[in-house]
């Protein structure tokens, strides 16, 4: 599996796990890159497999590349 995957699994867990909730921010490409000791190429990927898989979207108003963690819908709710 590569890095950016990796990645992507660790938040997606966060996720999962209830760690992160629908709405809550999630780490920026900067801010991954020094979390993970990464390159950005890795960190904008890892957040671009999130945001494929459901897991993460992008807010209006937010700074650019800012993502929120998301559960089931893009508005950030909840299923059900």
């Amino acid at each position: 599996m590569d890095r950016a995957q990796d990645i992507a699994q660790h938040y997606g867990r966060l996720i999962a796990d209830g760690e992160l909730q629908p709405g809550d921010l999630l780490p920026t490409r900067s801010e991954i890159v020094e979390l993970h000791g990464c390159g950005r190429d890795v960190a904008a990927t890892a957040l671009r497999l999130l945001r494929r898989a459901g897991l993460a979207h992008h807010v209006h108003g937010e700074k650019p590349g800012q993502l929120r963690s998301c559960v089931g819908r893009a508005d950030g709710t909840p299923p059900g």
